[in-house]
């Protein structure tokens, strides 16, 4: 059975009309699809820059081995790129998807400081 039939097969079983995907929910998890999200763009961005140098005076004329070498390099740049979280793009995506979920304790603190400063009217 394919990862389709079996999100297929569980979702007929839960009488649901939304497909019933394993693992759903997590914090945690959310966050480590951000980061993966966040790597992949980073790949992105590394190879459209990769894809400006001119190779014609290069030392070095690896060919098709040097290609394959530099682009699973690369990818591992992304990932360590992605895991020191420089760039800050996965957080922002955990942060938007995770709003549904309600205020977190560092937004609840944020408000309470703010209804401090505002005099009240009594």
């Amino acid at each position: 059975m394919t990862g389709i039939e079996a999100v297929l097969a569980r979702t007929r079983a839960s009488g649901s009309t939304a497909p019933q995907v394993p693992g759903s929910g997590g914090a945690d998890e959310l966050r480590q699809v951000a980061q993966e999200f966040e790597a992949l763009f980073i790949k992105q961005m590394l190879d459209t820059m990769r894809s400006t140098i001119d190779r014609s005076d290069s030392l070095l004329h690896g060919g098709k081995a040097e290609e394959i070498f530099e682009d699973m390099l690369f990818e591992e740049y992304s990932v360590l790129m992605s895991r020191t979280r420089s760039f800050g793009l996965s957080d922002m995506i955990y942060e938007q998807l995770s709003e549904s979920t309600g205020p977190t304790a560092a937004d609840l603190s944020r408000a309470r400081a703010y209804d401090q400063q505002i005099p009240s009217i009594d």
